[in-house]
């Protein structure tokens, strides 16, 4: 069984495709092909099921991905600690949410690439239950997200910082003229909402539960940007976390609201496995992490 093999198998069960596989890998597509072809025929066993140009994990291509993930793996633990590399090199997986891919990212990767040129990095945007099980199926390297505190015994956070949930308005909502509202006052706006699933929207909606509140709310929107467009148009009202938000408030297009007795707060953190090992990549990753 040839390394390079599992290697484009794993590619396109990542990417999904067969056709991105081959241009990330520098291959053509005929030799993407040919490596799932030598695969089966020396498995004995169809790793994709096909439907045209469709295709999903066969039962033995779902078992065959753990098992080629781990060696892979062990390959590249290897690779580094016999060639005793001091310039990280490969491949790094981040699994992280939005609003941290779009806010706060950028800058940090900016830098890492700059003084880590031999490294590849792949970011994977997904809530954070779907980040979670990336993690611990060994899909990525590293997870950021915010949330409440996260802990498993087999997990390790690297960084940690606390963050407010603002409540917010456009500056010409008769909200933002008011020192302080209650959250019922609040909830029967129309609040713009990020999609089910997002950990600071649970959040709020638990707090209203808490309340016997319903929030009234006629938009769900799944891009953050969006989100503070629409609020600033006085479509709504809604709540962010105060990294997205900072200049709109600087600039006076947004108004922060002072919501009585409803503080949210959430952790940014980046967390990692201690079970499996840690490229040289991954470690420089975590070193510069500064936000």
């Amino acid at each position: 069984m040839e390394i390079r093999n599992l290697q484009t198998f794993v590619h396109i069960c990542d990417n999904g495709s067969f056709s991105k596989t081959a241009e990330n890998l520098g291959y053509t597509q005929s030799t993407v092909s040919s490596h799932i072809q030598q695969l089966e025929n020396e498995l004995g066993v169809p790793l994709f099921n096909r439907n045209g140009k469709r295709f999903s994990l066969s039962i033995k291509g779902k078992e065959l991905l753990y098992y080629a993930r781990n060696i892979l793996a062990q390959v590249n633990e290897a690779t580094s600690v016999v060639t005793d590399a001091s310039t990280p090199c490969g491949e790094l997986r981040i699994g992280v949410i939005e609003t941290i891919s779009t806010y706060l990212l950028p800058p940090i990767l900016e830098k890492y690439l700059i003084t880590n040129q031999n490294v590849k990095v792949y970011i994977k945007t997904a809530t954070t239950l779907e980040i979670m099980d990336m993690l611990n199926k060994g899909e990525i390297d590293i997870m950021i997200t915010l949330d409440d505190l996260l802990y498993t015994p087999n997990w390790v956070c690297a960084f940690r910082k606390s963050t407010p949930i603002r409540y917010l308005c456009s500056a010409t909502h008769p909200f933002a003229k008011r020192y302080d509202i209650s959250l019922q006052e609040f909830a029967k706006e129309n609040v713009l909402m990020t999609e089910k699933l997002c950990n600071y929207r649970n959040s709020f909606e638990t707090l209203c539960n808490l309340h016997h509140i319903i929030p009234n709310s006629n938009l769900e929107i799944g891009c953050t940007q969006t989100i503070i467009d629409y609020t600033k148009k006085g479509l709504g009202v809604t709540i962010l976390p105060e990294f997205t938000v900072t200049p709109f408030i600087e600039n006076k297009t947004l108004s922060v609201i002072n919501v009585r007795d409803s503080e949210i707060e959430m952790e940014i953190q980046l967390i990692y496995r201690n079970d499996i090992w840690l490229s040289p990549a991954a470690k420089e990753f975590i070193s510069e992490f500064q936000i």
